[in-house]
């Protein structure tokens, strides 16, 4: 008697209407992003009324973009510990504790930290200099130059069965980094690998057997 195999198909079912709770969490995350970036920019202005220039926040005798740090030891360890302790109170114990003396969970979550810190003494330094230097405020003002052709940084359909996530994901990569004001890499060289990357996770191959 031959068997016959049947093949199920398993669709997944996804919610189609926002739960309360789903929304008015994303309504607090937007009013803190909102309020935080306000925060950010009375801070700024409130830095350059106070006499600070945008080289201050350039690592110690350190150069960025050929220019050289203007910041003392003293100064340095000041911006820092203002932004650590925006972070939290546990998070400013941690970056106070040796790292010899922590567990390799706590190093980790102290490396994370310190690169977190990074990340917030860059964006100060670079929004500091938008208001400072009009020559670095005019070329981000610039349109970014267009992508070559074939290389859209429009949103790519999924043009195969089984690779919209991938597609998903890309496109919202592409489109983080197109949004971002002051951005710490390449945003037209990110943008021509996503492009390449979409048409590759497009192309269908044969099957290895």
């Amino acid at each position: 008697m031959p068997v016959h195999f049947i093949r199920l198909h398993i669709m997944t079912t996804f919610k189609k209407v926002l739960s309360v709770t789903v929304s008015n969490a994303i309504t607090a995350a937007t009013r803190k992003d909102i309020g935080a970036r306000k925060a950010a920019q009375v801070a700024y202005d409130l830095a350059i009324k106070e006499g600070h220039h945008w080289t201050q926040w350039i690592a110690v005798d350190k150069e960025h973009d050929g220019h050289k740090s203007t910041a003392t030891a003293e100064l340095r360890a000041s911006l820092q510990m203002a932004r650590l302790k925006g972070m939290g109170a546990a998070i400013v114990k941690l970056a106070n504790t040796p790292t010899k003396a922590l567990s390799e969970a706590r190093k980790t979550e102290k490396r994370e930290a310190g690169k977190l810190l990074c990340r917030y003494m860059c964006a100060d330094r670079d929004a500091m200099r938008l208001r400072q230097d009009a020559a670095y405020r005019d070329s981000k003002s610039k349109k970014a130059p267009q992508q070559p052709k074939g290389e859209a940084t429009e949103a790519a359909p999924a043009k195969q069965v089984g690779v919209t996530k991938e597609i998903e994901l890309l496109n919202r990569v592409n489109k983080i980094a197109q949004g971002k004001e002051t951005p710490e890499y390449d945003v037209v060289a990110v943008t021509a690998a996503l492009a390449a990357l979409v048409k590759l996770v497009n192309t269908p191959v044969e099957p290895k057997h």
